[in-house]
């Protein structure tokens, strides 16, 4: 307390004063050191805050005894405020020192947290550039099917289509058909993009498509290349427009 005889109004004004101007200085702070401190050298670091402490302390120091003679009414008549006493003024110092403190290590907070997510982001970025590399670069060019007795390779560019048929899979190429014994989930893993799934039963090579038209319902029917008509479902459908547009 400045003085002993303080009305209770007068004590909350006074802890009024005291507290927003802690938050107006230390919101101010806390712009400074995040828009010129934090990310510099920690030479900065260090020269910041020994100029901002005591900086931090003065302000608020000056801001308490403005609001002590705004409280005490003497706005209109000229300030006559007089100093802390010994023991107030260095209460008042300390609180200094501790907002400073406080709201310093909530900016380092703030901006470590916000690297960190920047951080998180770029590895994901990251890790997801690799997979598409690794993918890109692991898929073969071609596979390998069996052709009665023998086995045959195919190039993936050739495939026209490929259909479910029980537990294996018929591919259609231009000049013939193979079959595999696998699932239609399990082989479309190891096509390229240029292939779309346009039904549970059917994944067909975009290149191959020479025309397509409504098959009602939504759904479309596919002329591909060697003379194959394959018709989507409504979700295939779908598909097909949008890499069409």
């Amino acid at each position: 307390m400045v003085r002993p005889d303080l009305t209770r109004s007068q004590m909350l004004l006074g802890a009024f004063n005291n507290a927003v101007s802690a938050v107006l200085i230390a919101a101010a702070l806390m712009a400074i050191l995040r828009r010129f401190v934090m990310g510099k050298p920690l030479s900065v670091h260090g020269l910041a805050h020994l100029m901002l402490a005591p900086a931090c302390m003065l302000t608020w120091y000056a801001a308490v005894i403005i609001g002590i003679g705004i409280r005490n009414g003497s706005l209109g008549t000229g300030f006559n405020v007089a100093p802390f006493p010994a023991g107030a003024l260095v209460w008042q110092t300390f609180q200094g020192f501790f907002v400073y403190t406080a709201a310093a290590a909530v900016s380092y907070a703030i901006h470590f947290a916000q690297e960190n997510a920047r951080l998180r982001a770029s590895l994901r970025a990251l890790d997801t550039r690799v997979a598409e590399s690794a993918t890109d670069e692991t898929r073969p060019s071609r596979i390998l099917v069996k052709d009665g007795a023998e086995l045959r390779t195919i190039d993936l560019d050739d495939i026209v289509a490929v259909r479910a048929r029980d537990d294996t899979v018929e591919i259609l190429t231009g000049p013939r058909n193979y079959t595999a014994r696998s699932t239609l989930t399990q082989f479309a893993t190891r096509l390229p993009e240029t292939f779309i799934r346009v039904h549970r039963s059917s994944v067909v090579n975009l290149n191959m498509i020479h025309s397509a038209e409504p098959a009602g319902d939504g759904r479309l029917s596919l002329h591909l290349t060697g003379g194959h008509t394959l018709t989507t479902s409504r979700a295939g459908a779908r598909l097909i427009r949008d890499r069409i547009s």
